[in-house]
């Protein structure tokens, strides 16, 4: 797992808080806490919960719009891999 060795396994509810504060701070040092996030505050940047972006015209994404789509499944793909 590489840098993220620290991060205890979870086994059951017993290891449930340690692991799921190494995997928060973890998901927070790479900037994709919000991939996990339940917030609804826009204000708070740390918190705020991200969601895959849609384009302004459906089945039409323009290429910036297929950008960040790609970079939201990405970063998605990278908060699982370190919640795993």
């Amino acid at each position: 797992m590489g840098k993220l060795d620290h991060i205890i396994e979870l086994t059951g509810a017993d290891t449930y808080s340690s692991w799921r504060r190494a995997v928060k701070l973890a998901l927070a040092g790479e900037g994709l806490w919000n991939h996990c996030s339940m917030s609804a505050d826009p204000n708070n940047y740390a918190e705020y919960a991200s969601t895959l972006p849609v384009a302004a015209i459906p089945n039409q994404p323009t290429a910036d719009e297929q950008k960040g789509m790609k970079e939201w499944i990405r970063e998605d793909a990278q908060a699982k891999a370190i919640i795993s």
